[in-house]
């Protein structure tokens, strides 16, 4: 049986925080996330709420982007440490991808719909997306599932 995959955008608005100033402020200067947006902290394994109006949703991910951990609905006012992370992505609390069904896959960065490196080619001060492509066999034991229930979908 051949596997059909396919690549899905998750954030098409999503924008890299590589200055000092765009990593120390993260999200506080900008307004409240869409669920279209997201923001990646490139070689950050650690992150604040401090200042923050609205809980967040955050992916950890390793250097092959692989997801490795997500936190849900993280609260104003506090500090957090996702351990092994390369890089985070901050959400929209309540971020509607089935999120926690996709540990173990890796994203795709696009820049004008071409793969790109997520820390050199990255276009500054403008947006890429994020994309994944579900694949069943990382998710699931269970080879006779529905398979959109086995991607999260």
């Amino acid at each position: 049986m051949m596997q059909q995959e396919t690549r899905i955008v998750i954030w098409p608005h999503a924008r890299a925080m590589q200055s000092f100033s765009e990593r120390f402020w993260g999200l506080l200067r900008q307004p409240e996330p869409s669920y279209s947006q997201a923001f990646w902290f490139p070689r950050c394994r650690a992150i604040h709420t401090y200042g923050m109006k609205a809980p967040i949703d955050v992916l950890a991910v390793d250097r092959q982007l692989r997801i490795i951990s997500v936190t849900r609905h993280l609260s104003p006012g506090r500090s957090y440490r996702f351990k092994g992370a390369y890089g985070i992505i901050e959400l929209s609390a309540l971020a509607p991808w089935p999120l926690e069904h996709w540990i173990g896959q890796p994203l795709i960065f696009l820049s004008q719909g071409e793969r790109c490196d997520a820390t050199t080619q990255l276009p500054v001060d403008s947006f890429f997306n994020i994309a994944i492509e579900p694949v069943t066999e990382c998710l699931s034991g269970n080879s006779g599932a529905d398979s959109s229930a086995i991607s999260g979908l």
